[in-house]
């Protein structure tokens, strides 16, 4: 009964379209890059950074939305062809998201000048976020909403 309920979980309805996991990935990009924004904002000031690179709002923004887009269509393609392809994308989601965080610890930034002081504890927050509004949202807000029977 409970493998049943576990089943069910992880055999996501194939009749998932395109359009409904783009929308997903979009709302839960913008969700992320609004969270993201506002620590971004609170984070300069609590831990007194500075010597970010011009336009790094914007950067944090299109970083919060475009890598949760991708992670929808990821996540169609796994859900569409793999019989297991919630479970493929929960891991390569996570995996993602704690390999993503190792270049916050670089000397340099990808432009050339110094890492700022307090640089990776700005950042990390935001990959986490980004990552889990992805492994959360994308799923929920696309699984079938039909009510089925489930035993336990």
């Amino acid at each position: 009964m409970l493998l049943h309920l576990c089943s069910n979980l992880i055999n996501m309805n194939k009749s998932i379209t395109f359009s409904k996991v783009i929308k997903a990935g979009f709302l839960a990009g913008l969700i992320s890059a609004a969270i993201n924004t506002i620590w971004n904002q609170l984070g300069i000031l609590i831990m007194n950074i500075s010597g970010l690179p011009k336009g790094f709002s914007v950067a944090v923004v299109m970083s919060s939305i475009l890598p949760v887009l991708l992670a929808s269509i990821i996540y169609f393609i796994l859900i569409r062809n793999f019989t297991r392809g919630y479970l493929l994308y929960m891991f390569l989601g996570v995996s993602f998201m704690l390999l993503s965080n190792f270049p916050a610890f670089e000397a340099t930034l990808p432009d050339g000048t110094p890492t700022p002081a307090n640089f990776a504890l700005l950042v990390i927050p935001m990959h986490f976020v980004a990552g889990l509004s992805a492994l959360y949202l994308i799923p929920l807000k696309t699984r079938n909403t039909n009510k089925t029977n489930i035993e336990i």
